[in-house]
């Protein structure tokens, strides 16, 4: 059995630098814990005088644990993801639907959407006003045609999907650790500025308003990030269906030219 039909390395690497992060998190809230150091005495526990036991157990602590971690937690990414398209709009309906006018300027041209729709009637007999006035119903098919051919032109597309996986997969654990940070730095921070101590109900209103706002913060970046990622995706779809489907349909042709000029002879 080859593992690399089952997990690829992008898999992994997103998955497990999304769990990494979650666990970082993790241990951001312990430390804030009352009793933290009861928590923290578990760890005491482990084995770790058996040297065969310490590889064991640290193997799985810094390979499979993170990795299961960011596997488990995905859905959490893909809901809020969903959530979001339901506000913003998923990419691959509105990119080539004019009639979408909240993204005016980041459409692809109309020039370009006819060109992609006398071609998609052409390799798969799709109607082209059907394919103008619901691009949407075709992307995937079209999606599967350049994923099928495998050439340079969608590299750049399968590029845009992966990074938008992984800030997908960032969409929590990312802005949680940004503001679980600020909640541990702001005293240190505090007392840098003024040089003294300040009033214990008035430092923790000041560390819970600036980790929500590291936190608001480093989710819209997050989500901007992905959002921008995925409208990528969408348009080097579009774009390398146009390059692939010309070169087939110029093949083609030339074939079709070759057969009757031998039949001609």
């Amino acid at each position: 059995m080859e593992i690399g039909k089952f997990l690829s390395l992008k898999d992994f690497f997103n998955y497990y630098v999304a769990g990494s992060i979650w666990l970082i998190d993790l241990f951001l809230i312990v430390i804030s814990l009352p009793n933290k150091s009861n928590i923290l005495a578990l760890f005491g526990a482990i084995p770790l005088n058996n040297t065969i036991a310490q590889t064991i157990i640290l193997g799985i602590l810094t390979l499979v644990f993170p990795y299961t971690v960011g596997f488990v937690l995905s859905d959490i990414g893909g809901f809020i993801t969903g959530v979001l398209y339901k506000w913003f709009g998923n990419p691959y309906k509105w990119v080539a639907d004019h009639k979408d006018k909240r993204f005016d300027k980041r459409h692809l041209s109309l020039p370009v959407i006819k060109k992609i729709a006398s071609l998609s009637n052409n390799i798969f007999g799709f109607d082209v006003d059907k394919f103008i006035e619901k691009p949407e119903l075709y992307f995937f098919q079209i999606r599967a045609y350049i994923t099928n051919k495998d050439a340079p032109a969608s590299n750049l597309a399968a590029r845009s999907i992966d990074l938008a996986n992984f800030a997908e997969s960032l969409l929590i654990p990312f802005p949680l650790t940004a503001s679980l940070t600020i909640y541990h730095l702001i005293p240190s921070i505090i007392s840098s500025i003024t040089g003294q101590q300040i009033n214990e109900g008035f430092l923790l209103t000041i560390k819970i308003i600036a980790s929500i706002a590291a936190f608001i913060f480093s989710f819209l970046l997050i989500v901007n990030r992905h959002l921008r990622l995925k409208e990528y995706w969408v348009k080097h779809v579009y774009r390398a269906f146009v390059v692939l489907a010309t070169s087939d349909i110029q093949e083609k042709t030339k074939k079709i030219e070759k057969v009757s000029e031998e039949k001609s002879k």
